[in-house]
């Protein structure tokens, strides 16, 4: 097959992008007339591939003029941490440290686009169990972790979420206004972790992972057979949970980050 030309108009609007990057990474938002003159176009001609790459989620304005790495690139840089089969091992071995020394499944989750979508799963092996299958049926709203990435999602996630999703309604104490969902998300965030007790008693736990910067960059999540969680083991799985969190946190803060998780 005879090769083609890109498309010229998403080459350049993936060149601007590669320069506000690249300004980026120097600690400085990209000027418009910089770009312009770095890309030898016109400064309309550039605007207007901002604006879409601004539309996109791509590119943020900053101030009259100024252009940064919007969510999506932020989103790209969270899941490059599992890039490769060795960077989800080191994952999964952290995740079965923790079912073996508690003997319930845990999962880690990222958010992308909008969705919950979950980098590893580690099932326990107790005679009963929850199956991930029944937690997955669910919607976002009611699972912990997808609470707790929205708690933790910045502005343009956020609108993301509720572009996907809408508002919670009965799927979590009757929220149906944004007022009151940024008011429960606010508390959640203070509050550091979410718990939810499904209707078929099961108890679900969450908590965020954090960057350097105190960023969260995901969630890990437990659940249990209510029968499995009186107050006391309750608090333990928490601490647990708590302690995978700062474990996989520190691995990603670590020398060689790329390869710690």
């Amino acid at each position: 097959m005879e090769n083609t030309a890109p498309v010229q108009s998403v080459r350049k609007a993936l060149n601007v992008l590669d320069l506000v990057i690249e300004a980026d990474v120097s600690g400085e938002a990209a000027p418009l007339a910089v770009l312009a003159g770095r890309m030898a176009m016109p400064r309309n001609s550039v605007h207007n591939l901002l604006k879409t790459l601004v539309a996109c989620g791509y590119v943020e304005q900053q101030g009259r003029g100024l252009y940064v790495p919007g969510s999506k690139c932020r989103q790209m840089v969270r899941l490059s941490r599992f890039d490769g089969a060795a960077a989800r091992e080191r994952v999964a071995r952290r995740l079965r440290r923790f079912v073996d020394a508690e003997h319930e499944a845990c999962l880690l989750a990222v958010l992308a686009n909008g969705r919950r979508v979950v980098v590893r799963y580690v099932d326990c092996h107790q005679a009963v169990r929850v199956s991930q299958t029944t937690i997955e049926e669910t919607s976002f709203y009611e699972k912990p972790t997808g609470r707790m990435l929205a708690a933790v999602a910045d502005e343009a996630e956020l609108r993301q979420i509720l572009d996907r999703h809408g508002l919670p309604g009965p799927q979590w104490d009757g929220i149906d206004d944004e007022p009151a969902l940024r008011e429960a998300l606010a508390a959640l965030r203070t509050q550091g972790w979410c718990r939810i007790v499904h209707p078929d008693e099961v108890v679900a736990l969450a908590c965020p992972v954090a960057g350097e910067d105190g960023a969260a960059w995901a969630v890990v999540g437990t659940f249990a057979p209510g029968y499995r969680c009186p107050a006391a083991r309750e608090k333990q799985l928490l601490e647990a949970l708590r302690r995978l969190a700062g474990d996989l946190a520190a691995a990603a803060a670590a020398p060689g980050a790329s390869d710690a998780v």
